[in-house]
């Protein structure tokens, strides 16, 4: 078989989740409630569709780190339910109701009388969580939560190992990522906790790998599945859109631009359904949001051939004619946020925000130092950019990497500023941490293609043809030569 082809497929857990996940929602905007066979058939479809070889970490203290990391968080989700707030009236208690047999049209989804925390929330984990516990019980389908964080640690492994980063680098990667406390220890948003974070993270991870490799059946995929896991997870698809053209793979920000209009014109009437708003929804809204990513990836494109006049033009029009009306039909809670910007947002609260922040990047007690190490590869690299430039010829630049983390970093701070004066501290205390945490594969990745600079190549066979091969893949979708 082609051995581009295969570099190409998209991962196991990838593809798994993304069966699940459309074709579940599918199947609920259809009125059908989800039988247990859709998670044996994914299992299938990503058996068959996985690149080849036998997933594996690299070196013995990375690997008792994992299983030990693993042990602890699975002890925690099994162990006891729910104990996070929005773990249970969020996430947990709607896969409840599905796994009941339960369709949209059931009271708790259909009666805006049912108490339901956050209707309008999307339904990618509690899915997933459904699935899982129809087979193993309820108890025991929190298993989906260490499987999650393997898998986040896998999605950051596998394009170090494409890229031929040296396997000691690997290594202390993935070793770091895993140490991170947020995830593996008990509270509020680790992965035990029920909350949706850690898969946004998860795929996250594998959007930005995409784009950097230029893989665009994995970007299609990511681009399918953001809008359905998390609110936030639009920003991130946004994102994306823009940094691919820019500054990475124009093909794969297209598969994923397109994965994600697919998606927000499939989400936004069943959201509307559950937010009891169906009727305030036109077809050409929905067909016009879900542009919307496509329109960024034109944008990236036109920004990167330096067509300053065409870009002017076109943000006149689109700012003036269509930007209002999109805004608002945003998926609820980010159109809002986006609205809130120009009339309510706090721009005294600026300095606040900012330190906050700031201190919480630096917050060893829940990331580890993950955004500290990143600082420090950057200034290290730096100093020795002599060397770098000799010693890393098959590691794309992180430009993309680095770009995705300061978009994600603005949006932080701009939800922040449209939070109202009495919520303001709330979630500065509790939600800032875990918003930054969807970037922690990101940040993780990138510290494993700076590390790298400062080795000097590998002479092993594996690696070196690894190395060649995932340039020569990349060369070919790019199109162009990597820095």
């Amino acid at each position: 078989m082609n051995e581009r082809l295969v570099a190409s497929r998209p991962p196991f857990d990838l593809v798994a989740i993304a069966f699940l996940g459309v074709l579940g929602h599918v199947l609920l905007a259809r009125g059908s409630a989800l039988p247990a066979w859709l998670l044996p058939c994914a299992l299938a479809v990503a058996l068959v569709a996985r690149p080849h070889g036998r997933p594996a970490f690299d070196g013995l203290p990375t690997k008792v780190l994992v299983v030990a990391g693993f042990v602890a968080i699975a002890y925690g989700s099994l162990a006891t339910q729910d104990r996070s707030w929005d773990g249970f009236a969020t996430w947990s208690l709607t896969a409840r109701h599905l796994a009941a047999g339960e369709t949209l049209a059931a009271p708790y989804f259909a009666n805006p009388s049912v108490y339901h925390a956050t209707p309008g929330y999307p339904l990618l984990q509690p899915i997933l969580l459904q699935q899982s516990s129809l087979w193993l019980g309820e108890a025991g389908g929190r298993i989906l939560f260490p499987l999650l964080w393997l898998a986040l640690l896998f999605a950051v492994r596998g394009p170090l190992l494409a890229m031929g980063v040296h396997r000691h680098v690997r290594a202390l990667t993935v070793a770091g990522l895993a140490l991170v406390p947020l995830f593996t220890e008990p509270g509020h948003g680790s992965a035990e906790s029920g909350f949706a974070d850690l898969l946004l993270a998860l795929l996250v991870t594998h959007g930005a790998a995409a784009i950097l490799l230029g893989r665009w059946p994995a970007a299609a995929l990511v681009g399918l599945c953001l809008p359905l896991c998390k609110i936030e997870g639009t920003v991130h698809l946004f994102s994306l859109c823009l940094v691919a053209p820019l500054f990475a793979s124009w093909r794969a920000g297209l598969a994923v631009a397109a994965g994600g209009a697919i998606a927000l014109a499939g989400w936004l009437p069943v959201q509307a359904q559950l937010t009891h708003r169906a009727a305030d929804l036109g077809g050409g809204v929905v067909a016009l949001v879900a542009l919307l990513p496509l329109l960024l990836v034109g944008f990236g494109a036109v920004m990167r051939m330096r067509r300053v006049r065409i870009v002017v033009v076109g943000l006149g029009l689109v700012g003036g004619l269509w930007l209002p009306s999109l805004i608002g039909q945003l998926p609820a809670g980010l159109g809002q946020a986006a609205l809130a910007l120009g009339t309510q947002a706090r721009w005294s609260a600026v300095g606040e925000v900012l330190a906050t922040i700031g201190a919480i990047l630096c917050w060893f007690r829940k990331l580890g130092g993950s955004f500290v190490v990143l600082a420090a590869a950057l200034v290290a690299v730096r100093l020795e950019r002599v060397r770098a430039a000799r010693t890393a010829a098959s590691v794309p630049s992180v430009t993309p990497l680095l770009a995705l983390l300061g978009c994600g970093l603005l949006a932080v701070v701009l939800f922040l500023l449209t939070r109202p004066a009495e919520d303001l501290g709330l979630f500065l205390r509790e939600g800032t941490v875990r918003y930054l945490s969807q970037l922690l594969g990101v940040v993780w990745l990138a510290i494993g293609m700076l590390l790298h600079r400062q080795f000097v190549e590998s002479d092993e066979p594996g690696d070196a043809g690894v190395a060649a091969s995932g340039r020569a893949a990349r060369i070919e979708q790019t199109g162009r030569s990597l820095p």
